[in-house]
């Protein structure tokens, strides 16, 4: 999938690609996920701009999904859609990025409802970023699959802990997790329990 936007002071350009292959146990699979983005004109502007993480209500852009809350809620603001660097944990600064490359891979766990996930990320050399290669690494638990997931962080880039160490964030505040309601056709979770 390829989309550009034009605003008033730059313009964006991303392209998404996506595989996945199925093992042979019922609903156990290996997804990746690639991403490529670029935007130019000053500071990329708010609304052109890429983030390492996933879509929230702060970074939709298209106004294309429903958040609770939007901005106004602190335990609503862990709540994303799949997007952008596709990370799952709070990063620095996220919304002014006017480069970004990176890869999603997830895997089923065996006889459970978990996921491995890791997320890398080429990001340019900044203030909030002194390496180019950042990632995290966890557990995904799939409530309702493509509907309602919860992501545990197990391991970070330096820059994303010592963001983390900074703002002095305990675990909890680490954990994100997807509520899409785009997935909540009534027939499809039903089949899917």
């Amino acid at each position: 999938k390829a989309e550009a936007a034009w605003f008033e002071h730059a313009d964006r350009y991303t392209a998404e690609l996506n595989y996945s292959f199925n093992y042979k146990q019922k609903g156990k699979k290996f997804e990746a996920r690639m991403f490529a983005g670029i935007t130019n004109g000053k500071a990329a502007g708010y609304f052109a701009s890429l983030g390492l993480n996933a879509v929230n209500a702060s970074t939709d852009y298209k106004f294309a999904e429903t958040f609770i809350g939007g901005l106004s809620s602190k335990f609503w603001d862990y709540q994303f859609v799949p997007g952008n660097g596709n990370f799952y944990t709070p990063t620095p600064y996220n919304e002014n990025l006017n480069k970004l490359l990176a890869l999603t891979v997830k895997t089923s766990l065996p006889a459970v409802p978990l996921k491995l996930y890791a997320n890398m990320a080429w990001v340019p050399k900044s203030e909030f970023y002194t390496a180019n290669l950042q990632f995290e690494t966890g557990l995904e638990l799939q409530v309702i699959p493509k509907f309602l997931s919860v992501y545990f962080p197990v391991a970070f880039s330096k820059d994303i802990a010592d963001f983390h160490a900074a703002k002095k964030f305990g675990y909890l505040k680490k954990v994100g997790f997807m509520l899409n309601f785009d997935a909540a056709n009534p027939f499809y979770l039903i089949r899917n329990l």
